[in-house]
């Protein structure tokens, strides 16, 4: 059965899938979202889910303009980038792209497993079926502006969002937090001259996320370790740390209704 998942938190469901060796984790990738989002059927689409809406508001939507060297031009497709209102209509068309997307899809290339975030995509699909599916999503958009890549897993692995999947031997996944080659491990330096408060937020999220995304115990101080020596070289003191792991347990023990 097919799951088609909207929140980014649901990636780590993905650690619960066993006996996928039969299957590759590929990444679908959107080329151009914004400016190749199709508006009008955002718009509509949105019709079904509120009642009631101004015409101010279609208006606002539907129609861009802007100047350039002193002429006003108006946007004819696309959502604007920068606009506020444009990654809500771009998540809107995604929704409905998605679920005729797998709706549709012929019985041996539909994907066991799909997590959609903005313009990234994860699937688990049978090997052998990658390009097949791949050719199906790109006939989904009647305007035919959207158009998916797609990037298999290499060496038992691939990555989504800041998440790292790694094949095990017998078929199950385990997740890691990703970093890019390019990454440099630098954060906010603690001598700066910048709240308390801004600083212990560094270590929460980068606690939190590891927290949230490593699953067995021997990754977890592999991870621990690599953050204590990050923020040691930010300038951060051993107490900052224990502070935030602190909060973190008292905030957990009280979501629990413990404290």
């Amino acid at each position: 059965m097919t799951s088609v998942l909207y929140s980014a938190e649901e990636i780590h469901s993905v650690g619960t899938i066993n006996n996928v060796e039969t299957s590759y984790f590929t990444q679908l990738k959107i080329c151009h979202l914004l400016p190749n989002d199709n508006v009008s059927m955002s718009v509509g689409h949105l019709d079904h889910i509120l009642i009631v809406y101004s015409s101010m508001e279609h208006v606002t939507w539907t129609t861009t303009y802007f100047s350039f060297r002193g002429i006003i031009y108006q946007q004819m497709f696309g959502a604007a980038m920068g606009s506020p209102v444009s990654p809500l209509l771009a998540n809107l068309f995604m929704e409905w792209l998605e679920k005729q997307a797998v709706a549709t899809a012929p019985v041996e290339c539909k994907p066991k497993f799909w997590n959609q975030y903005v313009d990234d995509v994860l699937e688990l699909i049978k090997k052998g079926q990658v390009r097949n599916l791949t050719d199906h999503i790109n006939t989904i958009d009647p305007t035919g502006n959207i158009k998916f890549t797609y990037k298999e897993e290499e060496d038992k692995q691939i990555t989504f969002l800041d998440t790292l999947l790694v094949r095990r031997e017998d078929g199950s996944v385990k997740l890691l937090v990703y970093r890019k080659k390019s990454h440099t491990d630098q954060y906010l330096n603690f001598g700066s001259h910048h709240p308390l408060n801004h600083k212990l937020a560094v270590i929460r999220t980068l606690l939190e996320k590891y927290y949230s995304i490593v699953m067995e115990e021997d990754d977890r101080k592999k991870e621990e370790e690599h953050i204590a020596e990050a923020l040691s070289k930010c300038g951060y003191p051993p107490w900052t740390t224990d502070r935030v792991k602190q909060d973190i347990v008292e905030k957990s023990l009280k979501d629990e209704g413990m404290v």
